[in-house]
């Protein structure tokens, strides 16, 4: 529902914004109903559960709409966005049943958990009988005649051909037939079908060729499959009265403009951009997929574009075939050169606007000109994180990189990449909606720390860069890269086995800061920039509890568990000691240290049972613990490292002492509930995973282990320019600006 909303919403602005004129009749728009795979996935995927689902939810997928990942498998819209855009007047509503990594066959990436389209075929049919259900004893018109005029968009194929080992399509073929037959037994006339893409082009083929070329053998099985599908095309429009369709050419098109880059305004067709700030330049997004500026361009030229990307039909005339002529083309309006302001009247805006351009057989509707529609949206997101409060600093205009380790409390993805890994549903659910790699219901400290020091989102996680060279590199030397993970520990043994423990965190820097001193050429400039990055550090945590849980597993007295702590700390202080030694070896200098938290009072640890303590109270034999680590993490940072190494400064961010002061004082933090999880089943909604409550910012915690999105706002203020006490000898900002 979120999701529907939220292109509506886009729609509408857009339109607006182009000041289209409306058709000289007036008629009942149609719905458009869209099957296949990521070409065209608005967000299914975000929704599916399980630990192998490909999904679109991690930064910075997303990143000009509005700027979070949005579903899509790009940096912004999608060609389903921009057909839906075009022929906004003929179209309305539908259903949007794509899936990223679908195939014909139900085997293609059956290792993932996807929605192969013979589902996406059931989910349509149980659709019907819906509508079907909801039109009787109403005046609304019968199913099937409006299904025989709606428009059905389907993309798929490309996964099928890219995992095939030989030019044998007949299974492919005779699939793929059948779901069109059973579209059209269902009621469906009018198909618009894109085939196979020049899938040997894309980023993730040519990695496997010489010198980065294109994969020949892919894209002759990808040319092959085509000529089969459109004899397959002709002949059901034969054998089946009323079927009419446009095949649209996506192999054909990029050959285009991947001949002649510039003609289409690109200057990069081979590699991926993802963060890079040229995202408009680049034909790829990220290994597989278009940018949102190739999207744009390819649903132009289906919709109204030159001849040879369409047969027999374009998708204007499929679609609208009573006002498709060059006479009552829908013609889109210019701005004028200084568009009115938001504040401008809807009537006042189409007064200002200028007379059409003259008809052009090529696509007529300019890309910035389009993308200006979206605009406003993007001002609803930035007026929502002022809301939040997280202000940049004023006097930041480029914030230097910042490069995060760690566990859960600042993981913002990696856990989500992981084999056999993933965050469960509904967390996310303020951030946009959909899991995003975050154990919080949104953003979690890294994010807000990273929004306090002027970044406009998180470094992202490491393992979304790490098969990619360039794009690691460029990245880790604009905004930093975050490799924390959830579970992790300072030991190895800390967490379980798939999990990322910091010792192999600081060997992923290791490997990033050789590929940024291979892409920039000089060692001594990339450890200068090091010296002045923020390393931010928040882990510990896991490893105090998995000793606690041994101890209690084994029965230890009391006495005894404080004689195996005395051992136990300073070898913990030790290994962290010698991680932070290796970072600052390899350049940083400047550190934001964020101390073990007061693990006793989590909603996890309240409701284990011991006979002699009260059933949801907080341990505190485990907050002794947490306290005698910071004892010794402050020693170290104070007494050893500071002293020990040239230029090293460090900020010590006191999380235990903030939960502390949340929990004995909760009114004057804005809370209600300090003990229990916000999302959760049982006794304080604390022994299983997860159902979530409404008042999601009245409580600390979101589940059983993790602050809630407010409470994690509220620790980044505290520690980056807060009260003195929760930080020493500086706090973040400070650090921040700190000159090494």
């Amino acid at each position: 529902m979120a999701m529907e909303g939220f292109i509506v919403l886009c729609l509408v602005i857009s339109m607006d914004v182009l000041g289209c004129a409306a058709f000289s009749r007036v008629r009942q728009p149609l719905p458009m109903y869209v099957f296949g795979d990521s070409t065209l996935d608005v967000g299914n995927n975000n929704f599916l559960l399980g630990l192998s689902v490909p999904r679109a939810s991690i930064p910075y997928y997303g990143i000009d709409f509005p700027g979070v990942p949005a579903g899509r498998y790009s940096n912004g819209f999608n060609i389903a966005d921009f057909i839906g855009l075009l022929a906004a007047t003929a179209l309305e509503t539908g259903v949007n049943y794509a899936s990223g990594g679908a195939g014909i066959l139900d085997t293609t990436n059956s290792q993932q958990q996807i929605i192969p389209l013979s589902w996406q075929l059931q989910h349509f049919k149980e659709t019907k009988a819906k509508m079907v259900a909801a039109a009787m004893g109403s005046a609304a018109p019968p199913v099937d005649a409006l299904l025989a005029r709606s428009v059905f968009l389907i993309s798929v194929g490309n996964n099928d051909i890219y995992g095939l080992a030989s030019a044998i399509f007949t299974n492919l073929i005779s699939n793929y037939s059948a779901t069109i037959t059973e579209l059209y037994a269902m009621g469906a006339r009018k198909l618009a079908i894109i085939n196979v893409g020049l899938i040997g082009c894309i980023p993730a083929a040519r990695l496997s060729q010489p010198l980065g070329a294109c994969d020949a053998g892919k894209n002759q099985l990808a040319a092959g499959f085509n000529v089969e599908l459109r004899s397959l095309l002709a002949a059901l429009a034969a054998r089946l009265p009323g079927l009419v369709y446009s095949l649209a050419d996506s192999y054909g098109l990029t050959k285009d403009i991947l001949d002649e880059p510039h003609a289409s305004g690109f200057t990069d067709i081979a590699s991926a951009c993802l963060t890079t700030t040229t995202r408009d330049h680049h034909v790829f997004w990220d290994p597989f997929h278009f940018s949102q500026r190739a999207c744009f361009l390819t649903a132009q030229a289906f919709y109204n574009g030159p001849a040879k990307y369409t047969m027999p039909i374009n998708f204007m005339q499929l679609i609208d075939p009573l006002h498709s002529s060059p006479t009552v083309a829908l013609d889109v309006c210019r701005l004028p050169s200084s568009a009115p302001s938001p504040s401008h009247s809807m009537a006042a805006r189409r007064r200002s606007i200028t007379a059409p351009p003259q008809h052009q057989s090529s696509p007529h509707i300019p890309y910035q000109l389009a993308m200006e529609g979206f605009v406003l949206l993007c001002l609803v997101i930035v007026i929502s994180m002022d809301v939040l409060g997280a202000a940049a600093a004023s006097d930041v205009l480029q914030p230097l990189p910042m490069f995060v380790f760690g566990d859960s409390t600042l993981d913002v993805g990696n856990n989500f990449l992981l084999p056999g890994l993933s965050v469960p549903m509904y967390y996310g659910i303020d951030l946009p909606g959909v899991p995003a790699g975050r154990y919080s219901n949104g953003f979690n400290v890294a994010d807000f720390i990273a929004k306090s020091m002027g970044f406009v989102s998180s470094p992202p996680p490491y393992l979304m860069l790490a098969s990619n060279q360039d794009l690691l590199a460029s990245t880790a030397l604009e905004t930093g890269v975050n490799y924390a993970s959830g579970g992790s520990g300072i030991l190895d043994s800390a967490g379980w086995q798939q999990i990322i423990p910091l010792s192999r965190q600081v060997q992923y820097f290791k490997d990033t800061k050789a590929k940024m001193v291979a892409a920039v050429g000089s060692a001594a400039a990339v450890d200068a920039l090091l010296a002045r990055s923020v390393f931010l550090i928040s882990t510990g945590n896991n490893d105090l509890a998995g000793f606690s849980a041994v101890e209690a597993k084994l029965n230890k007295s009391p006495a005894q568990q404080q004689s195996d702590a005395a051992v136990f700390l300073p070898y913990l202080i030790s290994n962290y000691s010698a991680n932070i030694t290796e970072l600052y070896a390899m350049g940083a200098r400047k550190f934001a240290i964020v101390n073990a938290a007061l693990i006793g009072c989590v909603p996890a640890a309240r409701v284990q049972v011991f006979p002699s303590r009260p059933l949801g109270s907080c341990i505190e034999g485990l907050n002794l613990l947490a306290g005698g680590f910071n004892v010794g993490l402050g020693s170290l940072l104070a007494t050893d490292l500071a002293a020990r190494l040239p230029g090293f400064v460090y900020s010590l961010a006191d999380s235990f002492v903030l939960l502390k002061d949340l929990v004995d004082d909760p009114p004057a933090w804005g809370f209600t509930d300090v003990a229990s999880a916000c999302c959760g089943d049982g006794f304080l909604l604390a022994q299983s995973f997860c159902i979530p409550t409404a008042k999601r910012d009245h409580h600390v915690f979101w589940d059983l282990f993790h602050f809630s999105q407010r409470a994690s706002f509220l620790t980044a203020q505290a520690f980056y320019d807060g009260p003195s006490k929760y930080t020493t000898p500086i706090n973040f900002m400070q650090l921040a600006a700190q000159s090494t």
